[in-house]
């Protein structure tokens, strides 16, 4: 949403309107674990279809990472550090539940990476509210 309003012509995949990815487009796929099977599926089609493929992942070592041709590692616990520690109740692991602590970082990431676009783009406020959702 946030790079729509930075004028960014973007999609979500799945949705009944999204066009074919094409090559050159950009897909950005985030997942705690880089393990989630409609994620990486949807890496998968990416790379088939010449997409350049973005990974939000908190794991480098993970089938999203190793499909990415770049890669941002989150250092944020994710099920795959409970499923190999056995406990949540390590010292590495958040008291949060699951993905939560990833999610609230991810949200961070992308709201500073959305206003460092508006800044470049020298958009105001007024211009990017023009472009929010009015329907509500």
């Amino acid at each position: 949403m946030r790079l729509m309003h930075v004028g960014k012509q973007v999609f979500v995949a799945g949705d009944t309107t999204t066009p074919p990815i094409q090559e050159g487009d950009w897909i950005v796929a985030l997942s705690a674990s880089g393990e989630t099977p409609v994620t990486c599926l949807l890496a998968k089609g990416a790379a088939k279809n010449r997409g350049n493929l973005i990974a939000i992942t908190a794991t480098e070592d993970s089938t999203l990472s190793k499909a990415a041709g770049c890669t941002l590692i989150i250092p944020a616990p994710s099920k795959r550090d409970f499923e190999r520690k056995g406990s949540p109740n390590e010292k590495s692991a958040s008291v949060q539940f699951a993905g939560s602590l990833f999610e609230q970082q991810a949200l961070l990431i992308f709201d500073s990476l959305s206003l460092a676009l508006a800044e470049a783009a020298h958009l105001d406020p007024a211009t990017m509210w023009k472009r929010h959702a009015n329907l509500e």
